[in-house]
């Protein structure tokens, strides 16, 4: 399956970076060297907020990254998708591990929250704009017909699901996608016209973990997502049949 953007987010509580800014990001570039070649890329330093942020580009990607005092995200976009299973050992990946390896938290690794976050396009020959935005409205009769009574009918619809087990979370959301939406939800310019848009987003919350990787994380969690992706895409097909 094809994810065209995903995000990730770690956030903890680092004061490190407040007084050693500098040190920071000579080794944030530094590392950014070793993994990512001969890419485009960009460091920036908000010594005002404490915020540095990497942003590299190549022929088919392109990524932002912001470490700070409290949180490690980024976003990462593909020109052509990337496989969910090829996630984990991306440059960027490599990047994130190596900088979170020389982050000094102390004794123990603290963070109150780590998510990864996926948008993915599902194509198949029943998948129109209209076809799937009829669906989701027909199973939404009674709540579409407020909105045509006191406004209008409805041109677009988006379904969302939230769940939590203990410390982890989910949010999915799905609906229909066209082209004229592109710059909505992606940088690059797609070449499906129409298809299912799939964003999930999966997070723990309060957890320590001594010595933890992204990379491990997302192997773990693309499974998960691929399972939901599939299980969704499925379930649309067979009731457009």
């Amino acid at each position: 399956m094809l994810v065209y953007r995903w995000i990730f987010r770690i956030d903890y509580l680092c004061y490190q970076i407040l007084d050693q800014l500098g040190k920071y990001s000579q080794l944030i570039d530094d590392i950014a060297i070793r993994n990512a070649g001969t890419d485009k890329r960009n460091l920036n330093v908000d010594s005002q907020n404490h915020i540095i942020s990497l942003s590299s580009e190549s022929s088919k990607s392109i990524y932002k990254i912001n470490l700070s005092v409290n949180s490690f995200n980024g976003v990462i976009d593909y020109q052509d998708g990337i496989s969910l299973d090829k996630i984990s050992s991306e440059p960027v990946v490599k990047i994130v591990d190596q900088i979170l390896e020389k982050m000094e938290f102390g004794n123990k690794t603290s963070f109150s929250r780590i998510g990864f976050r996926g948008f993915t396009l599902l194509d198949d020959e029943k998948f129109t704009f209209e076809s799937i935005k009829e669906l989701l409205l027909k199973k939404n009769q009674s709540l579409s017909n407020v909105l045509v009574d006191n406004f209008s009918a409805p041109n677009d619809i988006a379904v969302t699901f939230e769940s939590s087990d203990d410390n982890d979370f989910l949010r999915v959301q799905f609906g229909p996608y066209q082209k004229a939406e592109r710059e909505r939800y992606f940088f690059y310019p797609l070449s499906l016209a129409e298809a299912l848009i799939c964003d999930i987003d999966l997070y723990q919350k309060n957890l320590v973990i001594p010595d933890f990787k992204l990379s491990t994380f997302i192997k773990h969690q693309s499974k998960l997502m691929d399972s939901i992706a599939t299980g969704i895409k499925q379930q649309i097909r067979e009731e457009l049949s």
